[in-house]
Parts: structure tokens; sequence; C-alpha cells
């Protein structure tokens, strides 16, 4: 229930039951009053007369309702007399007389209560006044503290050990609100954040990690040029002043020492590569599946065949439109191809296919495998395993960079049955 049909509910509710509560002290102070002072039931008769001359006389009389009370004609009239009066007289008076008749109905006498049962009758009538005050007030603060212990305490409290937690860097927790407003939809929210986080944190750190393996990797590799180099060098020095040399030994030596520099070259080229690829934007267009996919597969069945290997394709992509970088796309399959085509005996296989917009391609060939150190370590192929030196063992690495780059990563494993497969997965929005 939304935080604000929530709170209207417990106002409402708080209102009828203080609404109710008041109405219920109001009445029963009242009949607790009346027990202490009832209500009189006595009246006073007050006769106001006024005789010919304009001369009026005002008399009283106490009576009680519902009992017969006898008035003298005298005082009934407004004229009094000591003694018998004249019949003639008074008729005569009679005439010239006119009266006015005033009943005024006693209410309580509170003065002649008892001071206790006065203090008592004061009491309740304060009580009418302050209890529904009082009831109103704690109403209010009631309904207060549970609208914050059951709607808002509990995100709250959430949501304040889920900041202190991202603030000290500490991602590996969870948040659970259960609650169906706005606030358990913050939650909500913040745990969404707090996964992307996770996940940028730990691709963050993947790609330091995959980046001080990979200059650990080149560093060790660097090494052999490095020391052919340095072991040319140091000998010719020490046999040209002797002049022991023949001219093919020493062009020899030359020939040894200049391949040694290009590959230092290549490297150089390929950390260069790798620097510009994560640097590089993504230009994502619409493409057709899987149409784009057949496409690219053609042109790797040529290399194949130039090979005198046998490419098997299967694409289970549904045929549908996403946006995705098509160069980049292709630059990673030819990558992570030729280096299947270097290893393959015999074959190849590629399978493609899409699901949950992720473009998955696997490509697996009969060959030796990863070595169990590149599983173990997660590192992609040293250029050690080259023993022709053309290849620097870096496309897999920048292949790497580039899966990430668009959304998705290259892992690689070795096959049941024998050979190496490499999965490439990126991401592809459909539309």
């Amino acid at each position: 229930m939304p935080l604000k049909k929530a709170f209207i509910y417990i106002v409402c509710g708080a209102a009828l039951w203080i609404t109710a509560l008041s109405g219920l002290t109001v009445y029963g102070c009242y009949r607790l009053q009346k027990r202490i002072l009832p209500v009189s039931n006595e009246a006073i008769l007050t006769i106001v007369s006024t005789d010919a001359g304009g001369k009026k006389s005002s008399q009283q009389q106490r009576f009680e309702f519902g009992k017969e009370t006898p008035i003298p004609t005298e005082f009934a009239v407004g004229i009094g007399y000591d003694r018998e009066p004249d019949p003639e007289k008074y008729a005569a008076a009679v005439e010239n007389l006119a009266a006015e008749f005033t009943v005024d109905r006693i209410d309580n006498n509170f003065t002649l209560l008892s001071p206790r049962r006065q203090l008592a009758y004061t009491a309740l009538s304060a009580a009418k006044i302050v209890l529904p005050l009082v009831y109103a007030i704690a109403g209010i603060l009631l309904c207060a503290a549970w609208f914050y212990r059951e709607k808002l305490q509990k995100p709250i409290q959430i949501l304040t050990e889920a900041s202190e937690n991202i603030a000290h860097e500490n991602l590996d927790f969870s948040l659970s609100c259960g609650n169906r407003d706005e606030l358990g939809a913050l939650c909500d929210s913040f745990e969404t954040m707090r996964r992307a986080l996770a996940e940028k944190h730990r691709e963050l750190w993947g790609m330091v990690d995959e980046r001080r393996r990979l200059m650990a990797s080149v560093a060790h590799d660097l090494r052999n040029p490095i020391s052919i180099m340095e072991g040319y060098l140091e000998y010719l020095r020490t046999h040209i002043p002797k002049q022991d040399l023949s001219r093919e030994d020493m062009m020899g030596m030359i020939d040894q020492t200049s391949e040694a520099a290009a590959r230092l070259k290549r490297y150089t080229e390929s950390l260069q590569d790798i620097y510009l690829t994560e640097e590089q934007e993504l230009h994502k267009t619409a493409a057709v599946l899987p149409e784009l996919l057949n496409d690219m597969a053609d042109s790797f069945e040529l290399l194949a065949e130039k090979e005198q290997i046998r490419l098997t394709v299967t694409n289970s992509a549904p045929a549908c439109r996403v946006k995705l970088d098509s160069q980049i796309l292709y630059r990673i399959l030819e990558n992570v191809f030729v280096n299947a085509l270097r290893f393959a005996r015999s074959q190849i296989q590629m399978h493609f296919s899409l699901e949950n917009h992720m473009l998955t391609v696997r490509i697996a060939d009969d060959g030796p495998g990863f070595p169990e150190s590149v599983l173990r370590q997660n590192r992609f192929m040293p250029a050690a395993t080259d023993q022709t030196g053309k290849h620097t063992g870096l496309g897999l690495a920048i292949c790497s960079v580039l899966c990430r780059r668009h959304g998705g990563s290259l892992k690689l494993e070795n096959r049941d049955c024998g050979g190496a497969c490499a999965v490439i997965q990126i991401f592809a929005d459909k539309f």
C-alpha cells in the first residue's frame, strides 16, 4: 500500500477512535454529574400586577411541578388585605387590575452541595474538556509512532546501513525491505544500484588483475628477445676486437638481433593496440540476425579452406534486429578464429546463439587445447607457445578487452573430447 494511502487510513482510524472515546467520556461525565447534582423539579411563580392608578406590585410563590399549591386570592391578583375585603371594592379592583405571570424553573443548586461533591462536579466539568484534548494528542502521537515503526523505521535503517557499507567500499551485502510502498521501491532501487556497483567493482578489479597478469606475462616474454640481443651484443663486443669471427657468423648474429628487435617492436605495437582498444568508443548500429552472423562465417570459411581445415557453422540466433558494433564483433571473431586456425588439426566448430540480449559465439578446435597454466590463472595465450616468433600472444587479450567494452566477456576452456574452446559474449540489445 502506498505511504500516502496508508497514512490517510491511519489518520482516519485514529480520528474515529478519538471521536468515539471522547463522546463516551463526555457522556459518562454528564451522567456522573447528574448523579451528583440531579435536576430540580421546582419553579417560582412571579406575578407582576398593575392597578388602575398604574402602581405595580410583584409577588412570588415557590411550587413543585405535579403538585397542587394553594395561592391566596389576594396574592393571586396582587392585592393584599389584612382583613376580609369588601366585595364591591374587590370586584372593582379586579376589573381595573392588569397582571403578568412568569414561571422560572429552579436549576441545580450548586451551592447546596458539600465541598467534596462540588470538587467532584467541577472535576467532571473539566474532564469533559481536557480528556478529549488528551485523547487527540495521545492519538496523534501513537499514530505517528506506529506509522514510523511500521512504515519508516525498517527501510530507513536498511538504507542507512547500506549507505555506510557503500561508504566503506563494502558491496558484499543485500537489501531486502519487504514493503510494497515507495520506501520499498526505494530499497529495491538501492539494491539494483548496489548490484550494479558490485558488478562494476568486480569488473574493474578484474580488469586491473588481468592487466597486472598481462603485464607480468609480457614482461616475462620480453626477456627472451632482450636476452638474445644482450647475448649477441656481448659476444660481438668480445670477439670483434680479436677478429676471430667470420663474415657469415657476424651476419647471422646481426640477423638474430634484428629478429629480436622486430619482436620487441611487435610487443610494443600490441601493447599500444590494447591501450587504444580500451579507449575506443563503441559505434552501435542496427544489425539483422542471423544474416550478419552468416556473412561473417562465410569469410571465415575462406580462411579455413586456405589452411585445409573444415569449418562447421551452426546458427541458432533468432531472426531479429539488434544494436551492436559489427566491426568490433568481426575483429573479435577474426582474432579468436585465427588463433584456433593456428592450432586446429582438421576442423573448427563455430556456434552462434542469442539469449537474454547476450550474443554468444563458441569457437572450438581439435588442437592440443590451452595449457593448464592458462586456464588455471585465467591468462591468455603467451607468446612463448609460439615458436615462430610471429605472434605476440596478445590477440586474445585484445579480444577480452573488446568483449568487456561491449558488455560481455571472453572465456577460455578445454573440451572433454580434446581441443580448445573460446566462448565469446557481447551485449546485443533487441529492438
